[in-house]
């Protein structure tokens, strides 16, 4: 059986579409008004990013 390819941290990974509907939300909810739909969005998206950034390795220690 064929392993598949590691798609962590690229943008075929999981929370890029999460930090997308957060952006569609944000765009959603302030063209209707809605600051509480602004407020969720931008947390999703903000979440969407930062597991992406993880997920990359971003926050892991450096090495010398």
């Amino acid at each position: 059986m064929a392993d598949k390819p590691d798609r962590r941290g690229t943008f075929w990974d999981w929370p890029v579409p999460v930090a997308f509907l957060g952006l569609l939300l944000v765009l959603l909810a302030a063209s209707n008004g809605k600051a509480a739909g602004v407020l969720l969005g931008l947390v999703i998206g903000l979440f969407g990013l930062v597991t992406v950034l993880a997920r990359r390795g971003t926050f892991s220690a450096r090495r010398n």
